[in-house]
């Protein structure tokens, strides 16, 4: 009974003429705010993403400056295996972020946030940041081989593996940390280009 009263209420309302500008202008407005917002959505999920690799590539840059500190720590301290653990803590966390981070831009794959829980970080796209990652890959594959007999050392540090380290680190920081800056800059521009700026 309800129902056919409903029914007939919603016949009258369309069958009248007084109230069709009412029903036009609703769905009008209806589809508008829909024909906003579902492109507001889809740019703000874009713009996420972006933002995502906008602030790993930046982090990035602060992390091959932290390996190179506590490793120029661990090479101060090498002869006292109690307060060298510190810095080689250190030092193993950032490299096993960066290392994780950059095959993340490479292949795209989920990753430790800024905030300490994953995410997915997207492959790098332009061929500009492919030159760049293809650039510090060259540095950081034989980087990362002379940092790994540090990383294992249980009590002291192989002074034979920490020099050839400390050099390569001091011969190619700027470099890398340039490199993960010009990364940072392409992911900019590609945020950019997406969002019309």
């Amino acid at each position: 009974m309800k129902n056919t009263n409903s029914n007939n209420l919603l016949q009258t309302i369309f069958s009248q003429k007084k109230y069709r500008p009412i029903l036009i202008s609703a769905g009008l407005f209806l589809a508008f705010n829909l024909g906003v917002l579902i492109p507001t959505f889809f740019f703000s999920a874009l713009l996420k993403k972006d933002a995502v690799s906008i602030n790993l590539s930046g982090r990035q840059r602060m992390l091959s400056q932290r390996m190179t500190k506590a490793l120029l720590e661990v090479n101060s301290k090498w002869t006292d295996a109690g307060s060298v653990k510190q810095s080689q803590e250190e030092l193993r966390q950032a490299y096993n972020l960066f290392d994780d981070t950059l095959n993340g831009f490479q292949t795209g794959k989920i990753v430790q946030g800024a905030d300490g829980n994953p995410v997915y970080l997207k492959a790098v796209e332009t061929e500009k940041g492919r030159e760049i990652l293809e650039e510090a890959l060259t540095i950081w594959n034989p980087y990362k081989e002379k940092l790994e007999p540090i990383l294992k050392a249980d009590k002291n540090v192989n002074l034979g593996d920490l020099k050839p380290a400390v050099e390569y680190a001091r011969a190619n920081n700027l470099r890398l940390l340039s490199l993960m800056n010009e990364l940072t800059i392409e992911q900019e521009k590609v945020a950019q280009t997406k969002s019309g700026y």
